[in-house]
C-alpha cells in the first residue's frame, strides 16, 4: 500500500519484469532483444577487455559498445566472423598460420577492426564500404608476399575502419 492507503502501481521496465528484479539499471535504455540469455551474455562479455587466446581454427566475435581481443594460435586457421556495433575487435595472427585462402567475414556499424598479420601474407579487402576506411599499414605489404597465404576480408561496414598492421606494432 502506498501513501494515504492507495495501492502503488506495479512499476515495470521494458522486459515486463518488476524493476526490482531487473539486473540492469532502470535508467538504461536497451532494446528488449538484448535480454535473451545469449545476447545478455554477449553484451556482458563485450563490454570488458576480453584478451583470450584461441587455439581453434575458427573465431566468432561480437563487440557491442566494447572491445574484444583475440590472439590466434592455430597453425591451420580456417575462417572467422567479426561483428562490431560501436565496438572494436583486434585479431592477432602473429603466432598463427594459414594454408591457402582464408575468409574473415565482418559486419560493422560504427566499429573498428585491427588485424595484426605477418608481412608475407596477402591480405585482400573485399568489403562493402559505406563511409568506411580499409588501411594496410604494414611496413612493406607487397614485399615477399606468399601467394599460398591469402586472407580475404569480406563483409560490410558503415562508418567503420579496418586497419591491417604488422606484428611489430
Amino acid at each position: 500500500m502506498g501513501e494515504y492507503g492507495r495501492s502503488t502501481p506495479d512499476k515495470r521496465n521494458l522486459t515486463g519484469l518488476p524493476q526490482e528484479s531487473c539486473l540492469l539499471p532502470t535508467s538504461l535504455t536497451i532494446s528488449p532483444i538484448l535480454f535473451s540469455d545469449k545476447q545478455l551474455t554477449i553484451l556482458h562479455l563485450s563490454t570488458q577487455k576480453n584478451q583470450s587466446a584461441m587455439t581453434d581454427e575458427y573465431i566468432d566475435t561480437t563487440a557491442i559498445f566494447g572491445e574484444v581481443k583475440k590472439h590466434i594460435l592455430s597453425k591451420d586457421f580456417k575462417s572467422g566472423k567479426v561483428m562490431n556495433l560501436f565496438g572494436t575487435t583486434t585479431v592477432d595472427f602473429c603466432n598463427a598460420d594459414i594454408n591457402g585462402t582464408v575468409i574473415l567475414d565482418s559486419t560493422q556499424l560504427f566499429g573498428e577492426i585491427k588485424i595484426k598479420a605477418p608481412a608475407n601474407w596477402h591480405v585482400v579487402p573485399e568489403v562493402t564500404n559505406i563511409f568506411m576506411v580499409v588501411d594496410d599499414k604494414r611496413r612493406s605489404p607487397t614485399l615477399n608476399i606468399d601467394n599460398n597465404k591469402i586472407l580475404i576480408l569480406r563483409g560490410v561496414g558503415v562508418f567503420a575502419t579496418i586497419k591491417i598492421i604488422d606484428c611489430f606494432s
